[in-house]
């Protein structure tokens, strides 16, 4: 009989928006919050983490808050490197194109994060609040606004919004809202877990 050695499957990269956690934001146009779950899990088994997934990042004289998926190291980069800076723009969604995704690129880059595909470098997705509004940092490293500025990233997104859409629509708070659709991620997706963390961006 043939001897076949056993190799365990190697879990991929996780695709585009699809990381394995929930992490939200609610903006009313002058302020905005966002939450996080505490999950970290891989293909075998899952468990919580100390500390949360969003982070604060100074910008000059500024500050914005970041939630991340896609990877610890991800987060952690952009957490402890990452010193854009100071903001001399009108609009926040110009600098963060211009300003804030060019610090951010070259820190992963020298951190050995991202990755190169067709001459296209792909990093994480995320949630950024600043200056009361609500931005998405897609894998690409674009920026987009949504609108309605209500949204939700990682693999627990769309109960997270189907939530959030619902409680918004009932006029709840928004740390309401945003407690709202990390529970239902975390009812229906296996990657999602409390405790959460919900906080205005400053």
């Amino acid at each position: 009989m043939r001897q076949v050695d056993f190799k365990p499957r190697l879990q991929h990269r996780p695709q585009a928006g699809r990381s394995m956690t929930a992490i939200v934001g609610y903006s009313t146009g002058s302020r905005v919050w966002l939450g996080a779950d505490s999950a970290a899990s891989n293909s075998w088994h899952r468990h919580t983490i100390k500390g949360s997934k969003l982070i604060t990042i100074r910008a000059g004289k500024e500050t914005l808050t970041l939630g991340y998926t896609t990877s610890f190291r991800f987060g952690q980069l952009i957490e402890h490197h990452v010193r854009p800076p100071h903001n001399i723009r009108d609009d926040p969604a110009e600098y963060l194109i211009r300003d804030f995704i060019p610090a951010m690129r070259t820190v992963l880059k020298d951190g050995g994060w991202t990755e190169k595909v067709d001459n296209r470098e792909s990093g994480g997705s995320a949630l950024v609040g600043y200056q009361g509004r609500l931005f998405q940092i897609q894998t690409d490293m674009s920026i987009v606004e949504p609108n309605p500025p209500l949204w939700a990233v990682g693999s627990g997104y769309e109960f997270a919004l189907g939530a959030m859409h619902y409680a918004r629509a009932l006029g709840r708070k928004p740390t309401t809202t945003l407690t709202a659709g990390l529970e239902a991620a975390a009812t229906y997706n296996p990657y999602v877990m409390p405790p959460f963390h919900v906080s205005e961006a400053k």
